[in-house]
């Protein structure tokens, strides 16, 4: 029998969701996003969602997380390296993205008016997760890519 327990949360769209298949998170605006291990987008929290309700799943996925290496966004949320797909600059619009495995599906979007460089945050990024892949620990320090 597995050690890891599933939970279950009910969402923003009155869904009923086993936590065990979220792997991880972002904040967006006012939305929390969980992910599942392919990439999709699969459990939403919005303000309906009381703030325990959202610590609770958050604090799920974040056990989960503990035991693979994950990646901060710099939204708030972390994701495991494994549902990234890629990282670039998009031709329009000179946005930086880290898109997920799922078709379709952005993980993150950094303007490029929201940064001090966009091209050194790109090759940051993209070292952060190369080491990590070569089971470095490294993290990105979001504050510094900040325009203020």
């Amino acid at each position: 029998m597995s050690k890891f327990k599933g939970g279950f949360g009910k969402d923003s769209y009155g869904s009923v969701c086993n936590l065990g298949q979220l792997v991880g998170y972002g904040h967006y605006g006012e939305w929390v996003i969980a992910y599942d291990r392919f990439g999709y987008a699969k459990y939403w929290m919005k303000d309906d969602i009381s703030d325990d309700e959202k610590l609770r799943v958050k604090a799920f996925i974040d056990n989960r997380l503990k035991r693979t290496d994950s990646f901060s966004l710099p939204c708030g949320g972390q994701v495991p390296i494994d549902i990234i797909s890629e990282v670039f600059i998009s031709r329009n619009g000179n946005n930086l993205i880290i898109s997920s495995i799922a078709p379709k599906t952005a993980l993150c979007v950094i303007k490029e008016d929201e940064v001090v460089d966009i091209e050194e945050l790109l090759n940051d990024v993209q070292t952060v997760l190369m080491a990590m892949s070569n089971e470095e620990k490294a993290t990105v320090d979001w504050e510094t890519h900040i325009a203020s």
